[in-house]
């Protein structure tokens, strides 16, 4: 179990999508759309889970893989309010 804040939802994604999104070969709005975020450029931001947690200052604090179905491994990221040095 991680160290998750209270009401703060986590953001679970495949890994292998993940990662084919971090290296280019998927564009962003395709990310969005393939976890129904948005279906439009225009939205596609404001959508965005991960967007929307670093605009209420809070950042990741945990990430944890797991084996989900199989051949498909999870990452979860999991948030905490920004600490400030």
């Amino acid at each position: 179990m991680t160290d998750n804040q209270k009401g703060v939802p986590p953001v679970t994604l495949p890994l292998r999508f993940l990662h084919a999104y971090l290296a280019g070969r998927i564009p962003f709005l395709q990310f969005c759309r393939s976890f129904e975020w948005a279906d439009e450029e225009v939205e596609a931001q404001g959508a965005n889970p991960f967007f929307r947690h670093e605009r209420d200052n809070l950042e990741i604090s945990s990430i944890e893989i797991t084996d989900g179905d199989g051949d498909n491994p999870l990452v979860t990221f999991f948030f905490q309010p920004e600490s400030r040095a």
